[in-house]
């Protein structure tokens, strides 16, 4: 942050050239003059610009020595928070590089294609990425596997595109209708493909590790049984851990295929309708319950928590309990064990942080398409979210055919 001076009239200047939250001339100074300017905008006088809502979207006033959290608009409400910074009764910020919400691959128009300038999905519903930050996408209404480079390459690992459960190598594999999808460190990339566990290794190959006909039951590949599983995610030893929705259980498969129950009703501890995972360096293993409208952790020791959410669909930020979601669907996990999650039914990302403060970071709460400042930004009915090791955060939009990128930088 740069120096800060105080003028003779009472406004706070700064002595550098970085933006400051208030200072919505770019004069320098965060003045009566700028109260006013975001006044006008608010009441529709003059026309707001985004740089309008990064400089001057100021409330709530919250934290301080960080950026506060508006509320993604421009309201009174943020002429008088700036009119309490000219006086000096609130602190100055400077601005942050603000969060942007970007299309990473894919149009509007659902279809196949691998081709620069033509790349198509239709309804992706999976994301995952590794360590080189290839991200990959369970295409599910493509019944293929796609990988798009870090430099927006697209191209396809596995499946033919056909209806099948076929093993095999690159397009001589089938795909039903894969919906989940998670790397191991090894490289291998596993899939959830209606109630099978399917692996595809780093040169395309497929092999179905688990799973069969829909029902319950521990064991090894073929033997065991998931129902309607929807989330994955492997740790760093290469277990998988899934959540199979329909059985309100998380289960752990090893890499030779063996299946176990990790948590849920036959444990003793609750789940209802469990549909993401996500694992942290310790072996915590993090639960979008959304029956429940909760984020749950399971501890090594099988110990359920409720870390933050209620019985109640809502949509509401706040510490743990008194947080609110509607649907959460899928929940990724950072470096630092900030948890990144698609509340469904709200059309948002919220961000869980280790104290349990949860915020909403992305999504203005309808389906309609739209890029740009992360709160404006329009995300569809989304059920897949990664987060690779710069903290950007992929989502799969299903609704709008596109794999979009949340730079929360």
């Amino acid at each position: 942050m740069g120096l800060l001076a105080t003028c003779a009239s009472g406004a706070f200047a700064v002595t550098n050239e970085a933006p400051y939250l208030g200072d919505t001339d770019r004069d320098g100074k965060v003045t009566i003059r700028d109260a006013v300017l975001i006044l006008r905008k608010s009441i529709g006088l003059s026309k707001i610009e985004n740089q309008d809502i990064l400089l001057g979207d100021l409330f709530p006033l919250r934290g301080v020595g960080k950026r506060p959290i508006g509320d993604g608009e421009l309201t009174p409400s943020d002429a008088i928070s700036i009119m309490s910074i000219s006086l000096g009764r609130n602190t100055i910020f400077q601005a942050a590089t603000p969060s942007t919400v970007s299309t990473v691959a894919g149009t509007s128009q659902a279809g196949f294609g691998d081709q620069p300038g033509r790349i198509r999905f239709a309804s992706p519903s999976g994301v995952a990425v590794d360590g080189m930050n290839n991200v990959f996408v369970a295409d599910r209404n493509n019944r293929r596997i796609r990988v798009i480079t870090p430099d927006g390459d697209v191209k396809t690992l596995a499946g033919s595109g056909a209806v099948g459960l076929a093993d095999g190598a690159g397009d001589a594999a089938q795909f039903t209708q894969p919906t989940s999808i998670a790397v191991s460190p090894a490289g291998d990339v596993y899939v959830i493909d209606t109630n099978r566990l399917r692996r595809v290794s780093p040169d395309g190959t497929v092999t179905t590790l688990a799973g069969g006909d829909p029902g319950f039951a521990d064991g090894v590949g073929t033997a065991a049984k998931f129902n309607d599983p929807r989330g994955i995610a492997v740790d760093s030893l290469g277990y998988i851990f899934i959540a199979d929705t329909g059985n309100n259980r998380i289960r752990r498969v090893t890499p030779s295929g063996q299946v176990d129950t990790y948590a849920g009703a036959a444990l003793g501890s609750l789940l209802v309708q469990p549909t993401g995972v996500a694992v942290d360096q310790d072996g915590y293993v993090y639960v979008a319950d959304a029956g429940a409208n909760r984020i749950r952790r399971v501890g090594p020791d099988g110990l359920i928590v409720t870390l933050a959410g209620g019985p109640d669909r809502s949509n509401q930020d706040g510490i743990g309990l008194a947080a609110k979601f509607n649907l959460p669907q899928a929940i990724a996990i950072d470096s630092a064990k900030n948890l990144f999650i698609i509340d469904t039914g709200n059309y948002t990302v919220r961000e869980m942080l280790p104290n349990g403060q949860v915020s909403t970071i992305a999504g203005k709460g309808n389906v309609a398409f739209a890029d740009g400042l992360a709160l404006n930004a329009g995300i569809g009915l989304s059920r897949g979210i990664a987060v690779d090791s710069s903290g950007n955060v992929f989502i799969a939009d299903e609704t709008n055919n596109r794999v979009r990128r949340l730079n929360t930088k």
